[in-house]
């Protein structure tokens, strides 16, 4: 498989601003940390921060010496391997929940720790009431509208397509084989399954995120990226949410698909990539903006091509098997289960607003765009969000000198897709968890930019960037507690 063009390339950059802008990345990240332990309200005291300071004293800290163990056998297998790539992949996915349990061992509760955001009161832990309640999965989908009108499904599945709510179901189905119709034996354990299944599947994301970054990177940078994942802080601290579990790995897979479905001239696998784009928007809307995000992959792979109009051709009918597949399966869905997705958009929209309540004047969007991003830099912790930040802004220098890389495009393209979520998302902060489907992405941007700018040394500033970030997590952890 070929490689992009450029990465890495020794024309650029300069070894006494490299050292600069290294040097400001720790300096800068070291600031956030103390302004963490010294519970300093700065981002808190923007109107509509979503999280607060919540401290969370660690009741155990024996877990600390195994979660450095584990992250350096992790770092260790990544860049000095000699195993297959496949076998590293599956380490790291048995890493990342090893990380999160461990996180969640600090506090000293046991599973309890990763049950509570499934089960809590006054938030998504309604879910599970509404699962159980409900005797039959077709019956739901197939009148989603009737029982939101009712409020039969209570608050949070008014504003989201059926597969989310059917995401619930299922994992109370499986959790309740053979047991009984007590609704609190029922609940427990359908949490207990959530606190191990989910945190388990949620780190699936490692292999379609890998898989895609070859497109763009070396096998080893490719590697370190899906490293990278596991120290964001909004991947192992916000849990218990469908967000975290599913839409990063539904997201960059079918990104991963689109683009080897372009490289290798597979309509086939780009058509699978629109049946699972289908599939992810019949579980949550916030998935959307995947589709735009599709379009600059193929855009960027139909670059690659050397006679433009057959880049076009390839552009346009890659467009229509995506197109044509996801309509395929939407279809499938209606004619199965009466599900109409424009009208349940239309009145998950609308229930969305009047939930929010937010103006849509010109001012309002600018405020809470300025809010989304400084929330969503803040969980993916300071050192990738300024590395990101850095990124693409030589990004767009190249482009400007017409000297863009493919990696150039997508950064800038993703930058252009998340400004109009943030002109048409319709919502003040959230965005660590509701733009978590991005967080693959800006960890393939990361590692091009570390390896852009340090080049021979990228190695070692890989590690020191996911060093910054493991410590970053656990001062998240410590001090602003979800």
């Amino acid at each position: 498989m070929t490689r992009a063009a450029g990465v890495g390339d020794d024309s650029r950059g300069d070894g006494e601003l490299d050292g600069a802008l290294v040097l400001g990345v720790v300096l800068l990240t070291v600031l956030h940390w103390g302004s963490l332990a010294l519970r300093l309200p700065l981002a808190q005291s923007l109107r509509g921060w979503f999280l607060g300071y919540s401290e969370l004293p660690f009741g155990n800290v024996w877990p600390l010496p195994l979660l450095l163990v584990s992250l350096v056998g992790g770092a260790v297998l990544v860049f000095r391997r000699s195993q297959a790539t496949r076998s590293v992949l599956f380490v790291l996915f048995g890493l990342g929940f090893v990380l999160q349990v461990g996180l969640s061992a600090l506090e000293g509760r046991g599973l309890d720790a990763l049950r509570d955001p499934l089960v809590r009161i006054g938030g998504h832990g309604e879910m599970f009431d509404v699962a159980m309640a409900e005797p039959s999965l077709f019956d739901v989908v197939a009148n989603y509208e009737a029982y939101s009108a009712s409020d039969r499904l209570m608050h949070y599945a008014q504003s989201k397509p059926p597969g989310f709510i059917i995401g619930y179901m299922l994992t109370e189905r499986v959790a309740s084989l053979g047991q009984g119709p007590d609704p609190v034996v029922r609940k427990a354990r359908a949490a207990t399954l959530g606190a191990v299944g989910w945190s388990l599947l949620s780190f699936a994301a490692v292999f379609p995120l890998f898989y895609f970054a070859r497109l763009y990177l070396s096998d080893r940078d490719a590697m370190a990226a899906s490293l990278l994942y596991l120290v964001v802080p909004s991947v192992q601290l916000i849990n218990g949410h469908l967000d975290q579990v599913l839409f990063p790995t539904l997201a960059i897979l079918t990104l991963a698909m689109a683009g080897h479905g372009m490289r290798s001239a597979s309509l086939a696998l780009i058509g699978g990539a629109g049946a699972v784009l289908a599939v992810s928007t019949f579980i949550s809307f916030s998935l959307l903006p995947v589709v735009p995000l599709v379009g600059v992959v193929l855009a960027t792979e139909a670059r690659r091509i050397d006679e433009a109009s057959a880049g076009r051709s390839a552009f346009i009918s890659s467009g229509l098997a995506f197109a044509g597949c996801a309509a395929a399966v939407l279809l499938v869905f209606y004619v199965a289960f009466d599900y109409d997705p424009v009208l349940r958009f239309k009145n998950a929209m609308a229930y969305h607003a009047a939930w929010k309540s937010l103006p849509a004047d010109m001012r309002t969007i600018a405020y809470t765009s300025i809010l989304n991003w400084i929330e969503f830099g803040t969980w993916l912790g300071v050192p990738i969000s300024l590395a990101w930040a850095g990124g693409t802004l030589m990004s767009l220098s190249a482009f400007l000198r017409r000297e863009e890389r493919p990696i150039d495009l997508l950064m800038l393209g993703t930058v252009l897709v998340v400004l109009l979520m943030c002109a048409f998302g319709r919502t003040m902060a959230e965005v660590a968890r509701l733009w978590m489907f991005l967080v693959p992405l800006v960890c393939v941007f990361t590692v091009a930019t570390v390896t852009q700018t340090l080049r021979g040394d990228a190695a070692r500033g890989l590690v020191g960037l996911i060093a910054l970030q493991a410590v970053t997590v656990l001062m998240l952890k410590r001090f602003c507690d979800i």
